[in-house]
Formats: C-alpha cells, structure tokens, sequence
C-alpha cells in the first residue's frame, strides 16, 4: 500500500521462539512483542495533534475522503449551474384596447417579440384574433410595425408587414423620421425582409445587413422597442409612386430593452 508522505518498515518475528532450549518463549532485544502492531510507522510520518502519532491508515483513509468531498462539490457546482432562460413577451399589451377604426381582433396586440443572432434580427406581433384582409374600415391595407431604437441612428427603425386587400402580404424593413411635425414611415427597397401571418402570429424577419443605418450585433443594447399596427384608408395597394397614403394607428404597445444576440423565445431568421 502506498501512503504519500509516509515511510514503513516491517518488524519481522521470529517463527521459533528464542529460548534456552528449554522449550520456553523469550523476547529478544529489538525483536516486536505478539501484541505489537505488524506494522509500524517511521518516526519520518510525523505526528498529529497534541504530539500523537497519526497512523498511516488513518491518514489515507482521511485524505480519500477529502478528495471525495472536493471532487463531490465540483460535481455538484456543475450540475448547479443556472440554466439560461430565454427572453419572451419583451412586448405586452392589454386586450380589447384597440381603436374602434377597425373593430378586428386581428389588429389588437397582445403580445410581441424582438429577437437576433448575429446574422438575422425577427419580430412578431401576437395579436387577439387572426389578421383578416376583408376589412372595410381599411379598404387599402392593413400594417403591422416592429420598431426599436439601436446605436447608429435616433431615427426608429422597423420591422413592417403588409396585409393587403387583395394577394400577399408583403415584409419590409424601414425607419420611422419626422417630416414637417409629422412622422414619416420610409420602407428599403431591396432589404430582403420575408415573413408570414400564421393564425393570430405575424412575424417578420431580415437579415443584419438590411439595417445599414444601425449596428445590431450580438451584445448591442437595443432600445424603444414597439409594436403597432395600422389601417390604411383610401389609398390602393400597391401604392403608385410618389403616392401618399394615410395611416391610422389601431392599436400600439410598447417594451422592455433587449440584448441583441440574447436567447429568446423567438428563433431568429424563422418565419
């Protein structure tokens, strides 16, 4: 047995008893008596508290058990390790608050969500009913916006969905600037934005690059973040160029901070 730190020898006895031939048992000098300990500990061990000598058994026996217990703990450190809980609901809003313009749970916000990894950035909207294009209070179209405020631009920028009349909706990317008093909506062209209105979900996505005026990268603290939506009136869609159409809002909600790259209940680039 190997015990660190701790030297032994073996006291040996003698198989036939030392005597006078007499047939007697005797001792003799330096040889261990019958009831001494086998082994025997060198005066090189040490000794424990109070002057005592600690047996070598003893001692491992200690220091296995202290390795027991330190490698016990780091287990159960590892497995106290705090799960990551994602980040959801960043939006909420009260049913039943949205303008009567429309009278349509399918442009009452419930709900909503920002979300990013890097690579793409992905709203949704979570609305009381589903999004319904025959809507005679907003003969034009019917507009879902994501808005947030992050490094680069004071300038809102947004997420936007459009559900017209008539055909496909359409995903865009823009920002929101004040014009004469007045806030002006400005889509990109060409941003590459996709999304799709599944029941009561509207979720809009595009990829990092589509926001050139902002930085959104994993770390950024992204601010403002709103949702709202919005009946277009008397304008057809698509709109001809140079024409402006007049927006009325229909319900709108506002949210907490995100961390752009923070894990969320929103999978990123998914529609």
């Amino acid at each position: 047995m190997d015990v660190p730190g701790a030297r032994f020898r073996v006291v040996r006895r003698s198989l036939r008893p030392a005597g006078d031939g007499s047939g007697n048992r005797q001792r003799s000098a330096g040889t261990a008596s019958w009831t001494s300990n086998f082994l025997q500990q060198s005066p090189r061990q040490g000794a424990g508290p109070g002057g005592a000598t600690v047996s070598p058994f003893r001692s491992a026996a200690a220091l296995a058990v202290g390795v027991s217990l330190v490698v016990a703990g780091q287990a159960g450190a590892a497995a106290k390790k705090p799960k990551l809980v994602p980040v959801c609901n960043l939006i909420t809003d009260d049913a039943g608050d949205a303008s009567v313009v429309t009278a349509q749970d399918g442009m009452d916000i419930l709900s909503g969500d920002l979300a990013s990894n890097g690579k793409d950035l992905t709203a949704v909207i979570r609305l009381k009913g589903a999004p319904a294009q025959m809507n005679p209070q907003s003969a034009s179209a019917t507009d879902y916006y994501v808005s947030f405020v992050a490094p680069g631009s004071a300038a809102p920028q947004y997420l936007h969905a459009t559900l017209p009349f008539t055909g496909a909706a359409v995903f865009a990317t823009g920002q929101t600037t004040t014009i004469q008093g007045q806030s002006n909506n400005s889509d990109d062209s060409g941003s590459g934005a996709t999304g799709s209105i599944k029941g009561n979900v509207v979720t809009i996505s595009a990829p990092l690059t589509a926001f050139t005026r902002v930085t959104v990268k994993p770390g950024t603290k992204v601010t403002g973040l709103a949702a709202s939506t919005w009946a277009e009136i008397g304008v057809p869609f698509p709109q001809p160029i140079g024409a402006v159409g007049v927006l009325q809002r229909v319900d709108d909600a506002s949210g907490k901070d995100y961390t752009a790259g923070a894990l969320s209940c929103v999978t990123p680039g998914k529609v």
